[in-house]
């Protein structure tokens, strides 16, 4: 786990390293491009230029994403509603929140939005934009701890009707339950023989817990539970008792066809359901789609939220 950790953290380095040093000996093309209007026919915005006196990577993540859109006009519609224009961009900007600090992307978004703000239909755009890529279960930029420095602008300004703002209200809460780093919350399941079990019971016996929350008639889920079943990563960590994996089903409600499907799963796994439904129906876990994916330590610290199998698998090799 350590080593994984250590490996991210140069590979987020490096990544910024190449990223802003590289903006950086093109400086007199982008000093000069800086220095021009959009034209139409541009399709990525210039990158800002950093200046030398910032040497840390994380500052210069944080220049690169507050003057990232300094050339941009949103009062030019022909580009701040053009969809390949603005997602391209987005997504070349949004890259840049993996290396900044928290108070750069906040700064970052605040900017950002301001500008917009000058056309209420390119504001609408540039949120409905970030909400997609950043919280759409099926989006590979899917980060959604880097949403809500949006909802807060969103939130604060008079583009959204208080009724929309509502429902980005919403949106934040679900975000907030269970955040890496927080006590993910306890809830009772059933297992196979009927049983009535805690998750706060289940985590002590092992140093981490993969929880998989899943609907018996799922392809998808049922296509992730046959890779977790045959990763060598994962059936190594649970034969040391490293790892204790527990699948809880969330959704649907006949037991006999559950009972069945349940059957599928390894012995060594905990297998249960959630009594109707609940951590769907109170919204405990703020489950967007099944399957869904948390990595846990025996103390119930979510390190992991709503992540791809292989996020997993790596963390223990």
């Amino acid at each position: 786990m350590v080593a994984i950790q250590k490996m991210c953290r140069f590979l987020v380095w490096t990544g910024i390293f190449l990223i802003i040093v590289c903006s950086c000996r093109n400086s007199g093309k982008a000093q000069e491009e800086s220095k021009t209007p959009v034209a139409e026919t541009v399709s990525e915005l210039p990158m800002p230029e950093v200046p030398d006196s910032l040497t840390s990577p994380e500052s210069r993540a944080d220049y690169a994403i507050y003057h990232f859109w300094d050339v941009m006009d949103f009062a030019d519609t022909a580009l701040s509603l053009d969809t390949a224009f603005m997602e391209q961009n987005f997504a070349n900007y949004i890259q840049l929140y993996d290396y900044a600090s928290a108070d750069g992307r906040t700064k970052g978004t605040g900017r950002l939005m301001g500008k917009a703000e000058v056309s209420e239909p390119a504001y609408r755009f540039v949120a409905d934009i970030a909400e997609r890529y950043l919280t759409d279960p099926n989006s590979p930029m899917r980060n959604e701890e880097f949403f809500l420095p949006f909802i807060h602008e969103i939130v604060a300004h008079t583009v959204f009707s208080t009724e929309e703002k509502a429902r980005f209200e919403y949106l934040e809460s679900r975000i907030l339950k269970n955040r890496p780093g927080t006590v993910g919350a306890d809830f009772v399941f059933v297992d196979r023989a009927g049983k009535r079990r805690r998750l706060s019971n289940e985590v002590k016996g092992t140093k981490y817990t993969l929880l998989l929350f899943y609907d018996y008639d799922c392809e998808t889920c049922a296509g992730v539970e046959k890779d977790m079943m045959e990763d060598p990563v994962l059936t190594s960590a649970t034969a040391s008792g490293l790892l204790h994996i527990v699948a809880v089903n969330v959704f649907g409600d006949d037991l006999s066809k559950w009972k069945k499907q349940s059957a599928t799963f390894p012995e060594g796994w905990t297998v249960g359901y959630s009594p109707g439904c609940e951590v769907v129906e109170r919204d405990i876990y703020g489950i967007n789609a099944a399957p869904t994916l948390y990595l846990l330590d025996n103390e119930r610290k979510v390190i992991f939220k709503d992540v791809p199998l292989q996020d997993v698998s790596l963390a223990f090799i």
